[in-house]
């Protein structure tokens, strides 16, 4: 109940070939781990989107938004 805040940084997004990221995996997440009050989005910048995320959390601990913003990523689909 303490995380408000979810930000996913995987390399993929959801949706399908005609609205690219159209989705929202932080919010799924969330719901899936249990935390029913937690909103959240999701910052694709493929290998670089990891220090996005941080700077964005650590911007709305720092601003008051929020007490509490979890960052975590999943899979990718290999590329090569």
């Amino acid at each position: 109940d303490e995380v408000e805040y979810v930000i996913d940084c995987a390399e993929e997004a959801c949706g399908d070939v005609n609205q690219r990221g159209g989705g929202n995996f932080a919010k799924a997440a969330a719901e899936i781990a249990g935390l029913s009050s937690a909103s959240g989005c999701d910052i694709r910048a493929f290998c670089a989107a990891p220090s996005h995320a941080m700077i964005e959390a650590a911007s709305l601990v720092k601003a008051g938004t929020y007490k509490n913003v979890v960052v975590c990523a999943g899979g990718c689909t290999a590329k090569l």
